[in-house]
Formats: C-alpha cells, sequence, structure tokens
C-alpha cells in the first residue's frame, strides 16, 4: 500500500504536473486555447505531455525506492542524537518572526507610497532603489512564515495580530495576482491557528468547504491580475463585458505558459543549448549589477533583467514590448540551464531536494486544500524558473534559502500524534 500513499511534498508536486502540464494540454485538445496563436503558433502538445508524464513517473519512482528503505515509511528520515538541539532555533523565535512581519508591513507602506500595482510591469526592479527589494524579499520570508505556522509540526506561532499586520502589508504591496492567494492563505492560517471560539466555529465550516473556497477566489485571481496589468477601471470594463467566460479563459491561458514553454523548447532542443549559455549571461550579469544598485552605483542594463524575460521572449517571436515575463516552468527551465538536457539528472535531483524540503517542513499529517494551495505557490517560486533562482539577489533565491534554513529546524521538531494536534478537526 506504500506506493499508493503521498508524502505531501509529492502532493504538491502532483497538483503542480496536473494543474501547468496535464489540465491545460487536454483543455486545448478540447477547446484550441487561442493564446497560442498570440505566440509563435502550435506546437506538439502530445509529445511535452508525454515528456512531463514521464518525468513525473520517474521522480515518484526515485522518492519511492527511498522511502522504501526507510524504516520510518513517508515521514523524512531524520538522525537525532540525544540531547541535539538546534542552532537554528533563534530564527523562528516568536520574536524573530514579529521583527520580519512588522518590518514588512512598514517597508511595504513606504512601497506604496512611492510604487503603483502595476510596478513589475512599468518600473525595473533592479534599478528602483532599495524600497522594492526590501519589499519583496521581506514578502517572501514573511509568506514561508505565514505558510510554515500552518504545519501541525507547530515550527512557527503567530498570534492574530501578526497575521492581521502581514495581510495589510499585502495590501500595501500588491502588485499580482498571486497576492491574493498570499492573502487567502494568511486567512487560512488565522482560521486554523486560532483559539478564539468563533474562529472555532469558523474552522470546521471552513473544513468542509475548503475546496469550494479555492475554486471561488479564482476570479478574484484573475482579476487581480489583469487589473495589475491594465488598471482598476480597464479591468472592470474588461471584465464586464466578457463575463465568467473571459475569467476561465484567462485562468487557463495564463496556465498554460508553462506547457507553451515545454513544448516549444522540445520542438527544438539544439537551439536550447544556446539559451543555456545566455540565461548564465543573465544571471551572472544581474547578480553583480543588483549588488552595484544596492551599494548606490549607477549601471546601465546590458542583458535581459530574467530568464524568464527571455523565455517570453522565445515563446512569443520576440514580438512583445514592456518588460512581462513568462516562466519557463519547472520542465521548460530544463532547457535554459547550461547542457540543456544534459543537465536532466542535476535537474531531478534539485526537484527531489525541493519535495523533500516540503516533507521535513509539514511532517506526515495530511492537510486541507488550502495548505496544498500555499504549498502549490511557493513550490512555483521555488521551480517555475530554476536558471533566475542562482541570482543571489532574486526573490526565487531568497525564498530557497529561508525555506531550507527552516526545513533544518523543522528536523529538531518531532511530528506531533494527531491526537495531539491543536485543532484536531482540520485532519
Amino acid at each position: 500500500m506504500g506506493w499508493l500513499k503521498f508524502t505531501f511534498g509529492e502532493k504538491i508536486l502532483l497538483i503542480y504536473f496536473v494543474t501547468f502540464y496535464f489540465v491545460p494540454i487536454i483543455a486545448d485538445w478540447l477547446i484550441d486555447l487561442r493564446v497560442k496563436y498570440y505566440l509563435v503558433g502550435g506546437q506538439d502538445f502530445t509529445r511535452a505531455f508525454l515528456f512531463a508524464l514521464v518525468y513525473l513517473i520517474v521522480i515518484l519512482f526515485l522518492r519511492k525506492l527511498r522511502a522504501d528503505r526507510d524504516v520510518t515509511g513517508y515521514r523524512p528520515r531524520v538522525r537525532r542524537k540525544k540531547g541535539n538541539r538546534s542552532r537554528l532555533k533563534f530564527l523562528f523565535a516568536p520574536v524573530t518572526v514579529n521583527v520580519i512581519i512588522f518590518s514588512f508591513l512598514a517597508i511595504s507602506y513606504q512601497f506604496a507610497q512611492e510604487f503603483e500595482t502595476s510596478f513589475r510591469h512599468t518600473a525595473s526592479y533592479s534599478a528602483s532603489g532599495l524600497i522594492p527589494v526590501l519589499t519583496f524579499a521581506l514578502k517572501t520570508i514573511a509568506t514561508i512564515y505565514v505558510f510554515c505556522s500552518t504545519s501541525n509540526k507547530n515550527l512557527i506561532y503567530l498570534a492574530p495580530l501578526s497575521i492581521f499586520a502581514y495581510m495589510a502589508a499585502i495590501y500595501f504591496s500588491f502588485v499580482g495576482s498571486y497576492d491574493i492567494i498570499y492573502g487567502f492563505i494568511a486567512l487560512y492560517a488565522l482560521i486554523k491557528n486560532s483559539g478564539a471560539s468563533l474562529l472555532r466555529i469558523a474552522r470546521k465550516i471552513f473544513s468542509k468547504f475548503g475546496a469550494i473556497a479555492i475554486v471561488a477566489i479564482v476570479p478574484a485571481v484573475v482579476f487581480a491580475g489583469m487589473w495589475n496589468k491594465i488598471g482598476f477601471d480597464e479591468a472592470v470594463t474588461y471584465f464586464s463585458s466578457g463575463g465568467l467566460m473571459t475569467a476561465v479563459e484567462l485562468f487557463l491561458n495564463r496556465l498554460f505558459y508553462h506547457s507553451y514553454s515545454l513544448a516549444y523548447q522540445l520542438g527544438d532542443i539544439k537551439r536550447s543549448l544556446a539559451l543555456g549559455w545566455q540565461a548564465v549571461d543573465i544571471v551572472s550579469f544581474q547578480s553583480s549589477r543588483r549588488f552595484l544598485v544596492l551599494m548606490g552605483e549607477s549601471v546601465s542594463n546590458e542583458t535581459l533583467q530574467t530568464v524568464s524575460r527571455l523565455n517570453y521572449l522565445e515563446i512569443s517571436g520576440y514580438r512583445v514590448g514592456g518588460d512581462a515575463g513568462a516562466s519557463p516552468g519547472l520542465l521548460g527551465s530544463i532547457f535554459y540551464l547550461p547542457g540543456s538536457v544534459f543537465m536532466l539528472p542535476l535537474h531531478m535531483l534539485y526537484v527531489l531536494f525541493i519535495v523533500r524540503i516540503f516533507d521535513n517542513v509539514m511532517g506526515a499529517h495530511p492537510y486541507q486544500p488550502p495548505a496544498y494551495l500555499g504549498g502549490l505557490v511557493i513550490f512555483q517560486v521555488l521551480v517555475d524558473s530554476i536558471a533566475d533562482n542562482l541570482n543571489p539577489f532574486s526573490i526565487g533565491f531568497i525564498a530557497l534559502v529561508a525555506f531550507f534554513v527552516l526545513s533544518l529546524q523543522a528536523k529538531h521538531v518531532p511530528d506531533l500524534p494527531t491526537k495531539a494536534l491543536r485543532h484536531h478537526d482540520w485532519n
């Protein structure tokens, strides 16, 4: 029966592949999504579907082989010595966590005074000074704290005031659709962790309708994405004229970019050998440039801002202006690494590493749908553009370091028995 069970990290991996590879490709087979004709045209999505399926099967097979060697079953194997204590505990103490969250609130308020919600599409992140850098860095760390506060291992405790401060900071630093999801996860953490009687009632309701709530926020997420790009008034006009089907189409279009990027690269693998080295140039130059900008130097931009921008130009035939980008996705990222498909073994090791971090943090207990939504969003940050994550000043790198360090701390926190969990009605 072990082969039919999945850990938290494996479930996130499955959800990711279903969401960004299987559902969009099947949807395109059924209704022929128009977005590809705004890019470079039709691709062979059958090959992309099979590539994704085989990759997923191999990853899960490797995971199960390791799990079978572990007498603890599907819990991450941890070697502990008696009396061994984490030296990293202070990083996740209530004082440290609250300093991060309230610093995020203060910086995000300053961000709101200087920039608009369309910042990502109208301004250069690396040339806009220290405020945006601090805002997005603190947002990343604070979001990981909020997500990990939902772990049944009780890694981090967040008081309601801290969660409200985080939600206010998200409001001030709103720059895209994912901020809606961050707010939703914060609400989930508030309801899950609070001992208030009223919220206990909300927990019981939410535990039965969590999946429905996720579906209900999809229109808000899509609208937020359009608001970020074209402004609030234009977004209202756009949606009021198109209705629900507009939201559905835009949602499928957004999910489709990962599949399209993979299909496009599989169509000409030789080209990706050159793209890998171009990605190295972008990451290396932007790493040094962002450091110098933070030091107060003025450095002209000689490359694209990110590998995601390079991917967007590739799949659109270099017909798109502005600074918009589209992450190549977990599988598309393979082709933006030096060596392209020859880096596949290392790419798989990285994905296995990320899955294991999730398992360390969340433990062996089951969770409600909002926890998996939060895990999916963080998983995207870590794998959607792996080459970009090599930049030490990128959001992906910051998230990877923060999540990895928290994973090290999690090894010293044992899984609680289900009956000992603070709020057993969530399991």
